[in-house]
């Protein structure tokens, strides 16, 4: 078997806007780099780097002039940064595909509270609306100042809806911390959105059930 570092690309795709960025990822790498002009193409910046960018310079530059359409993109890009800790890493040291794993620790990631609150009749929500219209105007989440990751408010954990879990992506290597819903905190949800559902919480993986007729 070659000892020759791999190199992927692997590509994004910010729904809404038609815009992709490629991350690369070579094996023994601690993170993925961005191509430079597909970055400075989504936030709407003049330049011509053709640099490849670490989450870092990304983050610096979005936050360097910030627009809502760049914050807006920092939201998405947060995700992408967790959907490449979870698996790429993972699929380089393997040499097989990727694939996700669900962290079983009795709460929710922000997006699979989101599926479950939009299986109510009357709700209709994505992760980042959840991320940036609720959390963030409830009171529950906000984003730290450099890093821009967000964080659950002192208000949100004293509650008990939120917690700050440090997931570990599959190579068991690396540690990054995530927003997690827990089951306090979805009943909550789903009160404030008006769900007319019957929302269950007692077994291990919540879910709704519509109302019969």
């Amino acid at each position: 078997m070659s000892d020759e570092p791999r190199t992927v690309v692997i590509p994004f795709r910010w729904f809404g806007h038609g815009i992709d960025i490629r991350a690369v990822q070579t094996s023994g790498d601690s993170e993925a780099r961005f191509v430079g002009p597909d970055i400075y193409a989504a936030l709407e910046l003049l330049d011509d780097n053709r640099d490849l960018l670490t989450v870092a310079d990304v983050v610096a530059l979005a936050n360097e002039f910030p627009t809502e359409k760049r914050m807006e993109f920092l939201v998405w890009f947060d995700g992408v940064r967790s959907e490449l800790l979870d698996g790429v890493l993972y699929a380089i040291a393997t040499n097989s595909p990727f694939s996700r794993a669900r962290v079983d620790d009795g709460h929710l990631s922000v997006g699979e509270a989101a599926d479950i609150l939009s299986r109510d009749p009357v709700i209709r929500i994505t992760r980042d609306e959840l991320f940036r219209d609720l959390l963030r105007d409830y009171g529950w989440a906000m984003q730290e100042p450099i890093t821009r990751a967000w964080i659950p408010t002192d208000r949100a954990t004293d509650a008990g809806w939120l917690v700050r879990d440090q997931t570990r992506g599959r190579t068991d290597r690396i540690a990054y911390p995530q927003v997690r819903v827990t089951r306090a905190g979805l009943e909550e949800l789903h009160r404030r959105l008006g769900g007319i559902a019957a929302l269950h919480v007692d077994d291990h993986h919540p879910q709704l059930i519509e109302p019969t007729a």
